[in-house]
């Protein structure tokens, strides 16, 4: 069973020895959880839906991208857009309603704007993610209703390592697109000083898929004979099966200073990351309109057939500190700001079409205060500060330069009285648009609270429920123009409200014994929801994609087991399965909304002793028929998955080699989420060799 952890204001991992101080009980096993809530608790008792990639899953889930390494966990899916551009989706949610953040503090880059735009967060660099689901996320803000997804990297130290000098470096291959990427790091320290170095570097050729998933395998096969021009055409694109300007290249590297001492730390980070990736070929050309193949092929050529390609660059300065002790009502105070320059290029062949510029800082102060009620009463409250100024230039710049402020209050509070747990959230928000000539300006204010009850240290049956308020984007808003990367002509609408939900979740779980796991339902109900479709109209030879509003009704669940079925002194047998499912609808129009994942199942094996981790898995996709207007079905598929991992030396458990094979039937698969599912299909057979050594 994956673990499950929930993400903290302030993104702290909790260590065995926090659990000590805090006076935790820990089951074996468990990870300890300090986020989402003031104090520190084992994972099992938080209310909200939680998962966590530890370095050790995190190694065997690696992607080139935060959606792609999230994409197959209960409620988790991607955008795909490439596997450059892959940004995640929570039951059925994304964009602007997933808040993607780097230790706690907004990924400060364009990836909410459009899908295209890739999230400024490598997670070869990471350390762990962890992610919360569903609306009760009010410490992050309002446009967190569907999740948030943290990345931690430890650029800044917040304890004292064990070791004067520690680290870790990572090295990794694989056959799909000859990826090629290593990472490091290493932690020096110096009395209370400690300083942290890292640097990583990713490149990939363009992506291998199985031969009839392209569309030219199809036309070879149906509509084309094999004359000379088409065999001259496979001569000049080299490998048909490989998906055309799909490859990518990232690097980075950061360096943090923190000074620790025993009731608290300070510390100061900066970090660059520049990465270019293309957009697969035959994106503008595939928006799922319906129209004459010559007319389109007239229009293709009237906007140039130039592939395009990213190219992006973040400087970023990280501070963070936390100060423990009496401090009037308060036990501790904790701060994190964090500033970006962030700019993307989109080229058209070797042409620069549109620049996008984003200068933003966000900041957070969180006050824990001092228990009350015997320790029964716990609770924390903050403010949240977060500035943008936007700019897109160019000819195809679809949205106009904004300027966004944003402030919020927020407050929780958690009461314990037995086998009783009580929580409540609330957020009151104001954020202000302004574009050249016009002003929105909005007030929110939203409260979620959650109720649990466990009958034995090992179940625990609970449910919660949030209203909150989301105001829309500046691009939501006045977009407006082409947007060549998409395919599709982007309109807004200035006279967008805010968008209300209002949640309920139920949860059961067990922990401990032969068998354990969880299961989750939900739903969601919406009035103004704002959606983004096509409409069926044509502006400058493309496609329509225009903002709207309506109510919506989100419905789904998440479910996991796990089987320990055989146990020895030596090594264990484990049959695990999970499934999720979400069906979401346009309650005025009485239809489906777009680009909504199907349901899905996993099940697996696993074989484990203390030096070699084995395990194969089996994950269907069923097909996705309940589609919107102006949008195709997508089949079903069935990927089998498999990895063996070893710690070859005896002693030294922190040397690690994995061998990890993907989709290894070489199944053709498409995400029902993706703009470009057509001409950029999943990868096909893909087979990694990575190596992990500490020191």
């Amino acid at each position: 069973m994956k673990r499950l952890v929930i993400l903290s204001a302030l993104s702290v991992i909790a260590s065995p020895a926090m659990a000590a101080e805090t006076g935790v009980d820990v089951a074996p096993g468990e990870e300890i959880v300090v986020t989402a809530r003031p104090s520190a608790t084992d994972q099992f008792s938080v209310l909200q839906s939680t998962t966590v990639l530890t370095a050790e899953s995190l190694q065997l889930r690696l992607e080139g991208s935060i959606g792609e390494t999230l994409a197959g966990l209960p409620g988790f899916s991607s955008s795909f857009f490439g596997p450059g551009a892959s940004r995640p989706i929570i039951r059925g949610l994304d964009g602007d309603r997933i808040r993607v953040l780097t230790n706690g503090i907004g990924s400060i880059d364009a990836s909410s704007v459009s899908p295209d735009h890739a999230v400024a967060a490598d997670p070869l660099g990471a350390q762990r993610i962890e992610v919360v689901r569903g609306p009760a996320n009010l410490m992050y803000g309002s446009n967190a209703v569907g999740g948030v997804v943290n990345v931690l990297d430890g650029r800044i130290s917040e304890r004292l390592p064990e070791h004067p000098f520690s680290g870790q470096v990572d090295l990794l291959y694989g056959s799909g697109s000859d990826e090629r990427a290593g990472a490091g790091h290493v932690d020096v320290t110096v009395g209370k000083f400690v300083l942290h170095l890292k640097g990583f570097y990713r490149e990939t050729d363009d992506y291998r898929v199985p031969f009839g998933a392209l569309e030219d395998d199809h036309d070879e096969d149906h509509e084309h004979e094999h004359d000379e021009d088409h065999d001259e055409h496979e001569e000049e694109e080299g490998n048909p099966r490989r998906v055309a300007n799909s490859a990518t290249k990232s690097q980075g590297g950061t360096a943090g200073l923190s000074y620790v001492w025993d009731d608290g730390f300070f510390g100061v980070a900066y970090s660059r990351l520049d990465s270019t990736y293309g957009i697969p070929s035959g994106a503008h050309a595939h928006a799922e309109e319906e129209h004459d193949h010559d007319e389109d092929h007239e229009e293709e050529e009237e906007h140039g057939e130039e592939n395009v390609s990213i190219d992006l660059v973040q400087d970023r300065l990280d501070v963070a500190g936390e100060v423990r002790g009496d401090l009037l009502a308060f036990q501790a105070a904790r701060v994190r700001f964090g500033y970006a320059d962030y700019q993307h290029v989109e080229l058209e062949g070797d042409e620069i079409g549109t620049t996008f510029h984003n200068k933003a800082w966000e900041g957070r102060l969180e006050l824990v205060q001092k228990p009350l009620l015997d320790g029964t009463w716990t609770g924390a409250s903050g403010v949240q500060l977060t500035s943008r100024d936007f700019e897109a230039i160019g000819d195809e710049a679809f949205v106009p330069p904004s300027e966004t402020f944003n402030w919020g209050l927020f407050t929780f509070q958690e009461i314990k009285l037995g086998a009783l747990t009580a929580e409540l959230g609330a957020r009151f928000e104001n954020q202000q648009v302004d574009v050249p000539g016009e002003r929105r300006n909005f007030d929110s204010f939203s409260v979620s609270g959650g109720l649990a009850w466990s009958p034995d240290e090992d179940w625990l049956i609970g449910a919660t429920i949030g209203r909150s308020k989301r105001a829309p984007t500046a691009e939501e808003l006045f977009a407006r123009g082409p947007h060549l990367a998409i395919g599709a002509f982007e309109i807004g609408d200035p006279d967008l409200r805010q968008e209300t939900a209002l949640n309920l979740e139920a949860f059961v779980r067990k922990r401990e014994g032969i068998v354990t796991g969880s299961l989750t339902g939900f739903v969601t109900w919406y009035d103004d929801f704002i959606s983004q479709s096509f409409n069926g109209d044509e502006e400058d030879g493309l496609p329509v994609l225009v903002r709207g509003q309506t109510d919506a009704r989100f419905v789904g669940m998440e479910a996991e087991i796990e089987v320990e079925a055989v146990r020895t002194d030596l090594w264990t047998l484990t049959f695990d399965a999970s499934a999720d499912y979400v069906r979401a609808t346009d309650t005025v129009a009485g239809g489906p909304l777009p680009r909504i994942p199907s349901f899905r199942f996993q099940a697996g094996v696993e074989y484990k002793r203390d030096w070699l981790t084995g395990r194969v898995e089996v994950q269907r996709v069923s097909r996705q028929d309940r589609v919107a207007s102006f949008e195709e079905e997508t089949d079903g598929y069935t990927m089998l998955n498999a990895s063996l991992s070893v710690r070859p030396f005896t002693g030294r458990p922190d040397v690690t080699v994995l061998l990890r094979g993907r989709n290894l039937t070489n199944t053709i698969a498409r995400a029902h989420t993706s703009f470009l599912k057509e001409v950029a299909p999943l990868p096909g057979r893909d087979i990694r060799v990575s190596l992990q050594v500490g020191f």
